[in-house]
């Protein structure tokens, strides 16, 4: 694996630069053909496999630019497994959860009603949480959060890192708004000011569980499915599309901004981190 000293802080952007460019025209070059050649009916499978760009973008940058023992130990150190299980369930788990309480209970404060119920086969949530991990949202975690966000993080601050992050990120999202996308009804607007919110969080999740994006594909699958368990019954705003991005993005910043407050801006980088991705 090549060695970067601390002074080739210009070796990070390029390769960033180079990385994002890449992961929009591989998802792209697969998304807009399918919406402009594929018939609605048969879209949903190659959707799936365009969401695999911020991933296998990674590994082809990794490849060309570093070698082929630097994507193995990349691999193995992006997708390991030891460490405290507690971060597990703070993924899949409690951060999802948390966040859909925190969602469902500002609502109500607003004047919303709740059709939650008990009742409800919550065993569904641990099948689709491992679905949505490996092709729903999590399988770009090894891009975004394993490869972007820490090659970043060597160079700016994490708060910065994580919201260029989340801004490429809904960026490309979006010419899935043109097809069969599920989250097409959410404002634009209001998909940046959350995303960028919860990147901080994922940053954060992604540091404090050893640099894993196990815990953080969890977290994206978590989120992608949580507020399905916590229906509403009354609109608040214009439209209940509007209700629950204002709503959504008001409970990822409170969460965002309690990290930042007890990490003092760092969320979980440490200085010995640093010193590894520079």
């Amino acid at each position: 694996m090549n060695t970067k000293s601390a002074d080739d802080k210009r070796f990070v952007p390029q390769t960033v630069c180079l990385y994002f460019i890449l992961a929009l025209l591989v998802s792209w070059a697969i998304w807009i053909p399918t919406f402009l050649f594929v018939p609605q009916k048969g879209q949903f499978p190659v959707l799936l496999i365009g969401g695999f760009g911020p991933f296998l973008s990674a590994i082809v940058v990794i490849w060309a630019r570093e070698g082929k023992s630097a994507l193995k130990q990349w691999l193995r150190e992006t997708f390991h497994l030891r460490m405290n299980p507690v971060w597990y369930l703070m993924g899949g788990l409690f951060l999802p959860l948390g966040v859909a309480l925190l969602h469902h209970t500002v609502y109500l404060l607003a004047g919303g009603r709740s059709a939650f119920t008990f009742n409800q086969v919550w065993g569904i949530y641990i099948a689709r949480l491992i679905s949505t991990a490996l092709l729903g949202g999590g399988n770009e975690e090894p891009g975004w959060r394993g490869f972007a966000t820490p090659r970043l993080m060597a160079r700016f601050h994490p708060i910065v890192a994580s919201s260029i992050v989340g801004i490429v990120w809904v960026i490309w999202h979006v010419p899935l708004y043109f097809g069969s996308w599920s989250g097409v009804d959410q404002p634009l607007l209001w998909f940046f000011i959350y995303a960028i919110g919860l990147s901080i969080i994922m940053t954060w999740l992604y540091c404090r569980s050893r640099r894993s994006v196990v815990p953080v594909m969890l977290l994206h699958s978590g989120t992608n499915i949580v507020f399905d368990f916590f229906p509403r019954t009354r609109t608040i705003f214009s439209s209940s599309s509007l209700d629950f991005n204002v709503f959504k993005s008001l409970a990822y910043w409170i969460v965002a901004i309690v990290i930042i407050a007890a990490t003092k801006g760092r969320l979980g980088y440490s200085q010995e981190n640093a010193s590894k991705d520079r």
